[in-house]
């Protein structure tokens, strides 16, 4: 074995160092045993090759004795041979790895896995090991939405000191001989985004939507700054532990954190929550509305918004400028029949949709055009209740009628 190892690096070109050859050896060592399992043709070259030197060392001796065999395998501590390292695990023949009858069909793959609760044990006693599974997006088309919210890449003068301008610098010292850096203006994003994600109980179903969204909105490059905030709806309405008296609804928490004429609030939610049916949410909507661009972001389809708490009302909005806040929309109503606008701010409700998105982006970037929609009014927010359906009269009033 190092005769025929000499001969092999010897036959190296060029000749390799001592460093080299331990670093061939160290390689090898973690390499580990080549896998039994080559192609085709290279396993049937190899068998043939192996017939060959069987058949050369089984020729007798002049004495007519047969030469020595090469040895056995070397073997574990417990003296089985260690087959496995070279060949991977066997298993008995019709018995698969869970001690189940595997199936007799020889095509088989013999490679298979099983799946096991998490924590448990594999049946030939290797520990599972939780794997990821491709999965369907949640929010589909996602090229569309970022094209439908270009828009809003808006660009403004940055109070900050833009980059030196070498040339203009280089002039102003050959006229006046004094070093004063020229610097260009700098630009920024002129919206900033705060993500408002309802965390209730029936949002449970949308939270992988909700972060796709955000990812969405962080990588389109159109804000300044993307913030997420998490809002509980379904928070209790009661400010007292005390039930024996009435109380006032408690106010949701201000999550934004204030507003601004450059800065856009996107509330994700199914408007299902205790909030939007006792007014809570439309409070605090109408506080963010009053200095800043707001709107509601619907995962459910619109054919779905009549089951919700919220009120929505089918509407025309224009805004007079770039970032005019909710209170300065223009609105009026779509429906000829529906009657005076109702009190409050309006709040547009949007689909998940480019056919939402995209014009009610076009119009907070100042696009002058007026655009259909349908909006929540802070001053009459949650739907009214759906009338009681009449209890069925017993049998006796039934026949006297």
């Amino acid at each position: 074995m190092i005769e025929r190892l000499a001969d092999r690096l010897r036959e190296v070109d060029p000749d390799l160092s001592a460093e080299d050859l331990a670093d061939v050896l160290w390689i090898a060592r973690l390499l580990g045993a080549p896998d039994a399992r080559a192609e085709p043709g290279a396993s049937e070259e190899a068998g043939t090759r192996r017939d060959s030197d069987d058949q050369a060392t089984s020729k007798p001796d002049v004495d007519g004795t047969a030469p020595d065999r090469p040895g056995p395998e070397p073997t574990g501590p417990d003296g089985d041979a260690r087959v496995s390292d070279v060949q991977g695990p066997r298993s008995q023949p019709g018995i698969d790895g869970r001690g189940g009858r595997a199936s007799e069909d020889p095509s088989a793959s013999t490679e298979q896995a099983g799946l096991f609760l998490p924590g448990g044990f594999a049946g030939g006693g290797e520990p599972s090991f939780p794997v990821r599974a491709p999965t369907l997006p949640a929010l589909p088309h996602t090229l569309a939405l970022a094209r439908a919210l270009r828009p809003l890449r808006l660009a403004v003068p940055s109070p900050r000191p833009g980059r030196l301008n070498e040339e203009r610098t280089a002039v102003r010292f050959a006229d006046t001989l004094i070093w004063e850096p020229q610097l260009d203006a700098a630009a920024e994003r002129r919206f900033e985004l705060v993500l408002v994600v309802d965390v209730a109980r029936s949002m449970v179903v949308w939270r992988h939507t909700a972060d796709e969204l955000r990812l969405l909105l962080e990588r389109l490059g159109a804000f300044r700054d993307v913030r997420i905030r998490y809002l509980d709806t379904d928070a209790s309405a009661d400010t007292s532990t005390d039930t024996s008296t009435d109380t006032e609804p408690a106010e949701l928490p201000d999550v934004v954190g204030g507003a601004g004429t450059r800065r856009i609030v996107l509330v994700v939610s199914d408007c299902i929550g205790a909030a939007w049916q006792d007014g809570r949410a439309a409070a605090l909507l109408e506080r963010w509305g009053r200095s800043a661009s707001v709107a509601i972001v619907q995962p459910l389809p619109q054919r779905l918004w009549r089951r919700c708490a919220a009120a929505t009302e089918r509407v025309w909005l224009r805004a007079a400028g770039t970032g005019t806040p909710n209170a300065g929309l223009s609105v009026r109503m779509r429906d000829r029949h529906a009657g005076a606008v109702p009190p409050g701010i309006a709040v547009p409700v949007l689909e998940l949709d480019r056919r939402w998105l995209g014009p009610w982006a076009a119009m907070v970037a100042g696009s002058g055009t007026e655009i259909s929609g349908v909006a929540l009014f802070t001053g009459r927010p949650a739907a009214p209740a759906a009338p009681p359906e009449p209890e069925p009269a017993p049998e006796g009033d039934a026949e006297a009628a």
